[in-house]
């Protein structure tokens, strides 16, 4: 039985955070995990870790700001599901070849088993300096792909910058 408590919690969105393989710098998995909030819920027979207000979560090169984060665990405890919720919510990282990925919406959802990443609501992704914008944005990580779906009269946009063989300057020092 699943009883909540502060090595429980701790331990679901340490999960759910340092388990995004297609994101992730490796060193950002030896980085301590700070997880500030105005509040905090836990519901253990629900198998959910609620973060309210003013909700900032850092670790290594990973930064995630939201009004609200949600992280639901399955009947083994481990994480399914983590929903960033804001105005806009937003999730950076400096991945593995030293380029930044950026993604913010209103809500951003990734899926564990599925290694999906959803973008909902004013969605932007950026990463190596290009962008798509649209009313919702979902990324495939293991098989790296985009689908992006405009609302009614507004288009998806996309906007590809050109590659360079240089790595882009101090990424590691921006959040």
């Amino acid at each position: 039985m699943f009883r909540p408590n502060f090595l429980h919690t701790s331990l679901l969105l340490t999960t759910v955070l340092v388990s995004q393989p297609g994101f992730a710098g490796k060193d950002d998995f030896t980085q301590k995990l700070t997880v500030k909030s105005e509040n905090q819920v836990g519901d253990g027979k629900n198998r959910t870790m609620i973060f309210k207000d003013n909700v900032k979560i850092r670790q290594g090169t990973l930064a995630i700001d939201a009004d609200q984060v949600t992280v639901i665990a399955g009947e083994d405890e481990q994480v399914e599901v983590f929903i960033a919720e804001g105005k806009p919510a937003t999730y950076s990282q400096v991945q593995d070849d030293g380029y930044r990925v950026n993604a913010r919406a209103n809500k951003i959802e990734f899926r564990w088993e599925e290694q999906l990443l959803t973008l909902a609501g004013n969605a932007e992704l950026q990463q190596d300096g290009s962008m798509v914008k649209a009313d919702s944005i979902t990324f495939n990580i293991q098989k790296e792909q985009v689908v992006a779906e405009g609302k009614q009269d507004k288009q998806v946009v996309t906007v590809f910058e050109p590659k360079t063989t240089e790595k882009p300057a101090n990424q590691e020092d921006k959040p």
